[in-house]
């Protein structure tokens, strides 16, 4: 259902918005040698969405990479098996969950848009260890316009589907990655409620600040504190005084590299890898 906030506009427009969008942000050309951020592993282009020598191809633009994960790692003893097996079974399928949590992702974000990939895992108690996980494939693209940021599922036939639209600052706290991850990973919260204890961190190479609300149930937000991913979520968790009930985290977090212009195309359709893993 589209939310009732979402702009007006035709999908079609949107497309073309998209498109124009790009060349802008990505006017200044990468003329000097830079590392780049990697294409997303996993994810490959259809067929006939490749390049064919007719189509100009969308330049590499300059902006930040994060790969990460969301959710936690299944625990036996806490949650119950995952699968029909033995305990060493159950074992090494926890062990093929992406990233270990229940999924992964990968961010390619400039000043005004960005664009994620995610692998979900999805596991059934009641099969056979061997044919107990299935990984499913999400695309979400966004893009700010006057403080909102603005987000869109990538539907099956690669057609943009709204999402959401919610205020630049805003963020989902701890559960940054339970709602809309996306805007939350492109949200820059000037603050966080209700946190009563401040703590230095540093994660995935970044300095953070992290927003602790300590007690038997618990909660803590980090943004990063400088540079250009400041005020960026890079972690944020909720447990109580068990386990962590909640992760969403920064593994990996390079800024003013070269994003690859092919993920900012909207015409180019995705798909992933296989289904489930060997």
């Amino acid at each position: 259902m589209v939310a009732k906030d979402v702009p007006s506009a035709s999908l079609a427009k949107m497309r073309i918005w998209f498109f124009g969008l790009f060349l802008a942000i990505s006017a200044p050309c990468l003329s000097q040698a830079q590392e780049n951020a990697p294409l997303p592993p996993h994810f490959v282009l259809d067929e006939d969405s490749r390049t064919d020598g007719q189509r100009l191809a969308l330049p590499d633009v300059r902006g930040i990479f994060a790969h990460g994960v969301v959710g936690v790692a299944w625990q036996i003893d806490l949650n119950g098996a995952p699968c029909v097996g033995t305990r060493d079974e159950q074992e090494r399928l926890i062990g093929k969950l992406p990233g270990g949590a229940d999924a992964e992702f990968w961010l390619y974000r400039t000043q005004s848009q960005a664009v994620l990939f995610q692998r979900t895992a999805v596991l059934d108690p009641k099969k056979r260890c061997e044919g107990a996980l299935w990984l499913m494939s999400s695309m979400e693209r966004g893009f700010v316009a006057d403080g909102v940021v603005h987000t869109m599922n990538v539907e099956t036939d690669n057609q943009l589907e709204p999402n959401a639209s919610l205020p630049l600052g805003h963020t989902d706290g701890a559960y940054a990655g339970g709602f809309n991850l996306l805007h939350n990973l492109m949200a820059r919260p000037k603050h966080v409620s209700g946190a009563t204890r401040r703590v230095s961190d540093r994660i995935a190479g970044i300095r953070a600040t992290c927003h602790d609300s300590p007690g038997l149930v618990w909660d803590s937000v980090c943004l990063a504190n400088s540079g250009p991913a400041n005020g960026m979520i890079l972690r944020a968790q909720a447990g109580d005084d068990e386990q962590v009930l909640f992760n969403l985290e920064i593994r990996e977090l390079k800024t003013g590299v070269a994003l690859p212009g092919v993920v900012f195309d909207v015409e180019r359709s995705w798909r992933m890898e296989g289904g489930s893993p060997d």
